[in-house]
């Protein structure tokens, strides 16, 4: 899926339909593993995943959560 007309950051993509199913499918297979080995979750703020993306996402990233709060 092309960002250019989704409003994303540069290298990034929505997932849609099937293959947004199976995603979600592994997401949750690994998840009842970690789980079941005593594995607490973890979830990094927006920022964290800024700072390891980089490339042209990056700047377009590090806005995004400041927009997110000042909407709230």
């Amino acid at each position: 899926m092309s960002s250019s007309n989704s409003g994303l950051p540069d290298g990034t993509e929505d997932f849609v339909g099937v293959k947004a199913k199976e995603l979600e499918d592994l997401r949750s297979l690994f998840l009842s593993y970690f789980y079941k080995n005593d594995c607490e979750l973890v979830m990094p703020s927006l920022i964290e995943f800024s700072e390891a993306i980089g490339g042209n996402a990056n700047a377009s990233l590090k806005i995004m959560p400041i927009l997110l709060l000042m909407k709230i």
